[in-house]
């Protein structure tokens, strides 16, 4: 018999037939076939399958398998591991006698078993040639040509039954496709296929009647389950149900075959139970369509339970392929990069988990899952070489950098840090230093992803080498913290003698901290440790300072010094706690600006802005007025008067002074310069006064020569207020100006507030008056708001109200951001317009002109709050 060619791949891995994963260990390549092979007869390209020329899919499908399979006869390993062994035992050391004895023992007792193990016999010839046997000497040669023999055997007959279970397999797709054809078509097809079917039979026959069949077969009957072993197992067991399956689907085919042609010509016979065949007849004998959605499959209801269950899975299959072509299409198609790849590992999990189930899956539901993931895995491939070569480029990235921090390192090389201290002449700026270096860090953070296994690789150099850099700068930052310490040290020290009651010498304190700021400036630390110091060394410095300010005042007194005003009495504690103020005790001028600060005060509390102007009024002519009861003041050695009353009687005594007489003019320049004419009053000019309004220098008071000589004084000296009156007068006027704003804010919004209000109901009546409005409005502009009220509302505010916009310089809605720029660039080509600054009465009366908008009454309100406070 001639050799035949299987038909397609025959899986190995429980049902799953068709996956590449699983494959038996002669391996099956889609080639032209040799000139020797020749194909089944019974798989004639699909002429026998009932279909026309043409017409049958699954039959060219089927022919076209058919044609491209060649059995690869010799496995690799033999080659290897004979040849190897051959080469092994030929240099190997001369082996003992028993030692040999033992491999011819172990190769005897595996030809002279029921079954050959095949895991063993392949692992003989290895095993043999690790251990020196002479394995090309007699009798180990001629053993080692047996067991190769029988390997052979074997797996020809493992080959020999995929093939044929693959035809099974193929046989019953064939018996479907001609049940889903018309049962007329069906029987004509019928025999040649009967006949394939029985040929296969005879040959899967002979194959269980061959010699080293229960060699295939015996892992089958010992449960294994990995290895050669656990192969020949599922490949038996395999081809055993495909047997059972083939000759159940065919019994059944047969039967409703028979019951077509009883049913086509006994009209009471009742209707096979494929659907298409029973649609046919039924519509032969005139009663129309009546198949329900109950009827079985063409198939499955010929099948029994058994051949069922081989399809119980792809519902679920089903789902998985949808899931696998929605990933580029469907909802995730959004997926990308890891997740995607993610995805699709995890659909094909979920694939073999369903092989290991009952049943091996239809070739057309594998085709198309397989298509998918096909056309998914080449998105993910995409993206991993983008990743590869991303990394790659981070990598050479990675390197490059760490070559260069080396070469910095090189060129940046310093001695010890003590030693660079030490020599004067030798600036480092360890500043620039520590920025490069925090560059040199930022970059290698900043340099791309690495897989971890390449990134630890790398981390390990880039460590190695910021040592190296870094390692100069340490000892300098050292040398650095240690005379920060030897400064916070001095500090306490002089805070120390002084608390002992040295004096404190400001010029040491000085030098001190101007140290501190020169280290700080050359030699960078970190933030935190840096601000500890700094802490420490401030410290004990401020403690001096305070110490020697609760000293002071005993220094002075010891010394005799004025005592320094108090809290209440100095610039400085302006809110300290004062003592309550006894009007009595005060001078009477005092007293009279104390009292005008509290009416002031008062008025302030009240909210009303004529009695706060008023009071304030007060107060500045108090402040003003001459004090009644001042007494005149002596100078020199000279007191004061022992009481008022002699005072005044002294000055009533003493005759007023005459005034000197002026001197008579004596000469006269004749000239008639402007200013020199008796007629013509000299203009004022020259250095002394440059033309300046007022007295000239020589018309000056010069002090008390002139008024001791009766010369009127320019201006009157303010007498000096105490504090009491100082500081009641001051707080009275603060106090008084912040009510002042606040109501002239409140009386601002509450005009604002009546205009947009008689806009809205189109009233003049509600229009504020001018004082309201303020001094930014004037009465022609409030008059053009009255006309603009008492017309009806007409127009298009859009334009006035961008103008408004830009004359307050505030925002402008979103929305309008393009007309405002728009109207701008129109305004510069317009150059003689005015600015709508200086037209902003006029656009607000062509917006109270427009009808009222809520809107636009709030970019309005906006607009007038910033014009109306100008």
């Amino acid at each position: 018999m001639a050799r035949t060619v299987g038909l397609a791949r025959l899986g190995t891995k429980n049902a799953s037939s068709h996956t590449p994963a699983a494959r038996a260990p002669g391996r099956v390549e889609r080639v032209a076939p040799a000139p020797g092979d020749t194909p089944a007869p019974w798989f004639d390209g699909g002429a026998s399958c009932g279909f026309p020329r043409g017409d049958g899919a699954l039959c060219e499908q089927i022919g076209a398998r058919a044609a491209t399979i060649r059995v690869l006869r010799k496995p690799a390993w033999q080659v290897f591991v004979f040849s190897t062994s051959s080469d092994m035992s030929s240099t190997s050391a001369p082996q003992d006698p028993q030692a040999s004895q033992s491999w011819i023992d172990k190769a005897q007792a595996l030809l002279d078993g029921s079954h050959l193990n095949l895991a063993e016999a392949q692992a003989w010839p290895r095993d043999a040639a690790k251990a020196g046997a002479p394995l090309s000497r007699e009798p180990l040669a001629a053993l080692r040509s047996r067991l190769a023999e029988r390997v052979q055997a074997v797996e020809d007959l493992q080959h020999r039954a995929q093939v044929e279970r693959e035809a099974a397999f193929l046989l019953v797709q064939r018996i479907e496709s001609l049940s889903t054809k018309p049962w007329r078509e069906a029987q004509a097809g019928s025999e040649s296929l009967g006949a394939d079917v029985a040929r296969w039979q005879a040959e899967v026959g002979a194959l269980f009647q061959a010699q080293e069949w229960p060699s295939v077969a015996q892992g089958a009957e010992a449960g294994a389950a990995t290895g050669p072993a656990g192969a020949s197992a599922r490949i038996a067991a395999q081809l055993e149900a495909s047997r059972a399956q083939l000759g159940l689907v065919w019994e059944a085919f047969g039967a409703a075959l028979a019951q077509a042609r009883l049913a086509a010509e006994d009209a009471q016979a009742p209707l096979p139970q494929v659907p298409v065949w029973a649609e046919e007849l039924r519509q032969a004998r005139g009663e129309g369509s009546g198949v329900g959605a109950e009827t079985p499959s063409v198939a499955m209801a010929a099948v029994p339970q058994s051949a069922a269950q081989a399809r119980q899975n792809d519902p679920a299959r089903l789902e998985l392929i949808a899931k696998a072509e929605a990933l580029l299409q469907g909802e995730g198609a959004a997926l990308v990069g890891r997740k995607l790849q993610e995805a699709l590992r995890e659909l094909r999990e979920q694939w073999k988990k369903l092989d290991l189930g009952v049943g091996a899956p239809h070739p057309l539901l594998w085709k198309r899952f397989d298509e998918a993931c096909t056309a998914v895995h080449k998105v993910v491939q995409v993206w991993l070489d983008k990743l590869k070569a991303e990394s790659a480029e981070h990598k050479a990235k990675r390197l490059a950098l760490i070559d260069e921090l080396k070469q910095w390192t090189t060129a940046h090389a310093v001695a010890e840090a003590g030693d660079v201290q030490a020599d004067e002449s030798v600036k480092i700026d360890w500043k620039a230093y520590n920025r490069e270096l925090h560059q040199f860090s930022e970059r290698w953070r900043e340099a791309g992803h690495l897989s971890e296994k390449a990134f630890a690789e790398l981390l390990a150099r880039w460590k190695a080498v910021w040592d190296a850099a870094h390692a100069p700068l340490a000892r300098a930052q050292k040398a650095g913290l240690q005379r920060r310490q030897a400064l916070v040290e001095e500090a306490r020290q002089l805070s120390a003698a002084h608390a002992a009651g040295a004096t404190l010498r400001i010029d040491e304190v000085k030098a001190l901290q101007q140290r501190w700021q020169v280290e700080a400036q050359a030699m960078p630390l970190d933030r935190r440790q840096e601000q500890k110091l700094w802490e420490a060394f401030r410290k004990p410095i401020d403690d001096a300072f305070a110490l020697d300010a609760e000293r002071r005042p005993a220094r002075r007194t010891e010394r005799g010094d004025r005592p320094p005003r108090g809290p209440g009495d100095g610039h400085g504690e302006r809110f300290a706690a004062r003592q309550a103020v006894n009007p009595e005790a005060l001078t009477p001028y005092d007293r009279a600006v104390y009292e005008a600060a509290q009416a002031l005060q008062a008025a302030s509390a009240s909210g009303d802005a004529q009695a706060i102007q008023a009071a304030m009024t007060a107060l500045e002519a108090a402040r003003r007025a001459e004090p009644k009861d001042s007494a005149p003041t002596v100078t020199g050695a000279q007191t004061h008067a022992t009481t008022g009353a002699d005072s005044a009687d002294a000055d009533a005594e003493a005759p007023t002074p005459a005034p000197a007489p002026r001197k008579p003019v004596v000469a006269v320049r004749g000239d008639d310069r402007p200013g020199m004419r008796k007629s013509e009053p000299a203009a004022p000019a020259g250095r002394g006064d440059r033309g300046r309004p007022g007295p000239g220098r020589d018309e000056r008071a010069r002090g008390p020569r002139d008024a001791a000589r009766g010369a009127p004084s320019s201006m009157a000296l303010q007498p000096r207020l105490g504090d009491a009156a100082f500081r009641a007068q001051r707080d009275a006027l603060e106090h008084a100006q912040a009510a002042l704003k606040k109501l002239a804010t409140q009386a601002h919004g509450e005009a604002l507030g009546k205009l947009l209000d008689a806009w809205a109901q189109r009233s003049v009546e509600q229009l504020p008056s001018t004082q309201e409005l303020g001094r930014a409005v004037g009465a022609g502009a409030r008059a053009l708001w009255g006309q603009a009220l008492a017309s009806a509302a007409q127009g298009d505010g859009a334009e006035p109200l961008l103008r408004l916009e830009m004359a307050a310089e505030v925002p402008t809605p979103a929305e309008h951001v393009a007309a405002r720029r728009a109207l701008q660039l129109q305004l510069l080509t317009r150059r003689n317009d005015p600015a709508p600054a200086q037209t902003w009465g006029q656009d607000v009366a062509r917006v109270l002109g427009t009808a009222h908008t809520p809107e636009v009454a709030r970019r309005l309100q906006q607009a007038l709050k910033a014009l109306l406070r100008a």
